[in-house]
């Protein structure tokens, strides 16, 4: 089993078996089940929620595309 924080929830896997070789994201389920509680996803803040110029902590710094994004936000006219 794998408990693992991911953002701000905690995911739980139990390992079914292990790939010989590296696997598409498609074939993962068959080799581990999502043992989460659906309050964990509950915690999860919706999207929509969140404030426009959010940018979650260790992101890195923000693209020039990004940057952009972000300024063209803040313009007033």
């Amino acid at each position: 089993m794998v408990v693992a924080r991911v953002g701000i929830i905690t995911r739980t896997v139990r390992v079914i078996a292990a790939p010989k070789s590296r696997v598409a994201a498609k074939l993962v389920p068959e080799f581990a089940e999502d043992l989460t509680p659906p309050e964990e996803y509950a915690r999860r803040p919706e999207p929509s929620l969140l404030p426009p110029m959010f940018r979650p902590q260790g992101t890195g710094r923000p693209t020039k595309r990004e940057r952009r994004e972000t300024d063209r936000l803040g313009e007033t006219e």
